[in-house]
């Protein structure tokens, strides 16, 4: 698994602060991607979408499940990093990585998304997020520490270390947006 610069951090931080970016890069643990998976069932036939995907080590481990993995990467240093780390495992023909803006994420073929963004991130993704689940309530979200608000968890589970994961799907929705 090829890692990320100290530099390549410092900058996303940077640009995070100043506020054209949804989420600085932070790798989720290893252990707690499998709790994530755990939680959001993820299994052969999903469509497993990561709006955020760094270094691309969580779409390695949902392709392991059997899932098809589609990442949003929007720093291309970052991108390039999990375009390697995806060639370098046995799942490349299962993942697709795309250098976007998370806000033009296709999320129309995804059944699980997983979000490890700021709140202010979790705000600005509200109108696809609103989208996604009014047209698929049977779709799954889970985000790490930030909740999506507005909406209400079906379930939260914490991780070792105290942190929140919490699941959602289309009953989480406000009931202005329930079909």
């Amino acid at each position: 698994m090829v890692d990320v610069s100290w530099r390549t951090l410092y900058a996303t931080w940077i640009r995070f602060f100043m506020g054209n970016r949804l989420a600085p890069y932070h790798g989720t643990p290893e252990k707690t991607m499998r709790q994530i998976l755990n939680i959001a069932s993820v299994k052969r036939g999903d469509h497993f979408i990561d709006l955020g995907c760094g270094d691309g080590r969580f779409l390695i481990e949902a392709a392991k499940k059997g899932a098809k993995a589609t990442g949003y990467e929007l720093n291309p240093e970052i991108a390039e990093l999990a375009r390697n780390n995806v060639k370098a495992s046995s799942y490349a023909e299962s993942i697709t990585i795309h250098e976007k803006d998370l806000r033009d994420a296709d999320l129309s073929d995804g059944s699980v998304v997983v979000l490890y963004l700021s709140e202010s991130g979790n705000i600005k993704l509200l109108p696809l997020l609103n989208k996604y689940l009014s047209s698929k309530p049977s779709a799954r979200i889970v985000t790490l520490v930030f909740p999506i608000k507005t909406y209400t968890p079906i379930r939260t589970e914490l991780t070792d270390e105290g942190v929140p994961i919490m699941l959602f799907n289309g009953e989480s929705l406000p009931k202005d947006l329930k079909m």
